[in-house]
């Protein structure tokens, strides 16, 4: 990703073949990722242009709040795009200079870091925007559940101002709170640690966090449904529906972020006074990090509106002879008879 490594983009020390396999990676994925977020957006935008906007629908219980949904979307969406941007960077930039201080490198040209400084605070407010707002799902649902509904105004605060906080320290600590004998790539360790573990005490926090917000959720649902007098073939299969949905939705964030947090775990406690991560621990970050937005394409697109789509455009192009049925109408109908049956169960 583009900052949660303790050096910067142009003091990444890679020789050729590794920065092309590292940036390949990391370009094919965050494609991927993209395409993912860029399908959530306007699979649930659409979705709730049909059923009226937001001011005009009620919410019901163990339904997914569409406006974090989104912001989750855009959040993964920009993210990957910083992705981008930085692999695009490490292909073009020279390799860092490591003469001038023997045993830690200094930054090419001196004006990279007029670079590295949007492309990092971009990305790590992006990506810790993504840990909050999954957060705020999981939160979101089990408040509902217990009958209590927090205002969308205050989760813009907490996930936006939250990220801005952590990311704007981040760049401070990299960019702008060193002092000489301290060249441009080399920290003093308490301004290293600080912002490793601004970073990744959020992402144990959010991946302790997420089961736990489930599983109290999973609690209140079964409770209610028991407070009816029946428990049915039905409502089991309802259960087990959303469990496999919340199971989906960690495991996503779990496969997105472990590699980081491993990571991170590995920079605190090694003994050798250089703070740089293997090679190893880059591949896997570029192979999971910008995943996450592909993989929420499954657990939080509104399928039922591609489908419909792809239904139009087939039926438009391949209709031979005009009737009086219209056929889009008639298959949206019935989506919406599915719908309205699915989303009482589905969170």
């Amino acid at each position: 990703m583009a900052s949660a490594h303790y050096v910067s983009t142009s003091c990444l020390t890679l020789d050729e073949a590794d920065r092309i396999i590292y940036a390949s990676i990391d370009i094919a994925t965050a494609t991927l990722g993209f395409c993912g977020s860029l399908y959530v957006i306007l699979t649930t935008t659409a979705h709730n242009n049909e059923v009226g906007g937001a001011k005009n629908r009620k919410r019901r219980r163990v339904q997914a709040n569409h406006v974090i949904v989104l912001c989750l979307a855009i959040s993964t969406l920009f993210a990957c795009t910083c992705v981008l941007a930085k692999s695009i960077q490490l292909l073009a930039i020279e390799q860092p200079n490591t003469s001038v201080y023997p045993g830690h490198t200094v930054s090419s040209k001196h004006w990279y870091r007029y670079i590295d400084i949007p492309i990092s605070f971009l990305g790590t407010f992006f990506y810790i925007s993504t840990f909050m707002w999954t957060f705020c799902y999981a939160l979101d649902i089990y408040l509902q559940l217990r009958d209590k509904n927090v205002p969308h105004r205050s989760y813009h605060v907490l996930c936006w101002g939250f990220a801005g906080i952590l990311s704007g320290l981040q760049i401070v600590l990299s960019h702008f709170a060193t002092h000489p004998p301290y060249p441009y790539c080399l920290l003093p360790s308490d301004h290293a640690l600080a912002k490793y573990l601004s970073f990744y005490v959020t992402i144990a926090v959010v991946m302790v966090s997420l089961p736990v917000l489930f599983l109290l959720s999973l609690a209140e649902i079964r409770r209610a449904q028991m407070g009816r007098g029946r428990f049915t073939e039905n409502e089991r299969k309802v259960l087990r529906a959303i469990a496999w949905k919340f199971f989906f939705i960690v495991m996503i964030f779990v496969y997105g972020w472990c590699a980081n947090f491993v990571n991170g775990f590995y920079m605190v406690i090694k003994t050798e006074d250089k703070w740089d991560s293997p090679f190893v621990f880059y591949v896997l970050e570029a192979l999971s990090n910008p995943m996450q937005g592909f993989f929420n394409a499954f657990v939080f697109g509104k399928h039922e509106v591609a489908k419909r789509w792809i239904r139009s455009c087939i039926s438009k192009r391949f209709r031979r002879r005009r009737t009086n049925i219209n056929i889009d109408s008639e298959f949206y109908n019935s989506d919406e008879l599915l719908r309205s049956t699915v989303e009482d169960s589905e969170p």
